[in-house]
C-alpha cells in the first residue's frame, strides 16, 4: 500500500459512499472508523490491514473526517480479533467476494503461466498482478505465504 496519497487520489479511491456509510448503523460508533478503514483498504489493496501501521496517514486522517471522528480509538481496534474478523467477513458480504477455493487457485495459477510468464513477469511482478486479478474475480486473495507458494509453483524452469 503506498503512503503518500494526493487530494485527488483520496477522493478517487477513499471517499466514502452513501451504501458504505449505511453498514455502519448496526455498529457501535466506537467500530465505525476501524470498520471503514478495513473496507477501502480492501478495496485498494486487495487484502485487510493486520494492524494499524499498516493504514497510511493521510488516508487514516481523510476517513476519520468524512466520519467526524478522531484517530485515537483506532488504536485500541483488534485487527485480527473476533469483531475485526466478524467485520472481513461482513465487508466480503457487501462487496460480493467469496472465499478462495482451490479451483480458484488453480485458475490464477493457469493465468500465471499463459498470460504473465510468458512476458518475462518475475515473482513480485506475479504478486502484485495476483492482487488485481483475485479482485476482478471477486474471490479472497490467499495469505501472503500460500500466495508465494503459488506464484513460486507456477515460475517457469529454465
Amino acid at each position: 500500500m503506498k503512503r503518500i496519497w494526493d487530494v485527488d487520489e483520496l477522493a478517487e479511491h477513499w471517499s466514502l459512499k452513501f451504501e458504505e456509510t449505511q453498514l455502519l448503523k448496526t455498529k457501535p460508533a466506537r467500530n465505525h472508523l476501524a470498520f471503514i478503514i478495513q473496507l477501502k483498504y480492501y478495496q485498494n489493496a486487495g487484502r485487510f490491514p493486520l494492524e494499524t501501521n499498516d493504514i497510511p496517514d493521510t488516508p487514516l486522517h481523510y476517513l476519520a473526517d468524512q466520519l467526524g471522528v478522531t484517530v485515537d480509538q483506532i488504536h485500541e481496534y483488534d485487527w485480527l480479533g473476533r469483531t475485526g474478523t466478524r467485520h472481513e467477513k461482513e465487508i466480503f458480504e457487501f462487496l460480493g467476494i467469496r472465499r478462495v477455493s482451490a479451483a480458484d487457485k488453480s485458475a490464477f495459477s493457469d493465468w500465471l503461466i499463459d498470460n504473465l510468464y510468458p512476458h518475462g513477469a518475475d515473482t513480485a511482478d506475479a504478486s502484485e498482478s495476483a492482487f488485481e486479478w483475485f479482485q476482478k474475480h471477486q474471490v479472497e486473495c490467499p495469505a501472503d505465504k500460500e500466495l508465494n507458494r503459488l506464484v513460486q509453483l507456477c515460475l517457469p524452469t529454465v
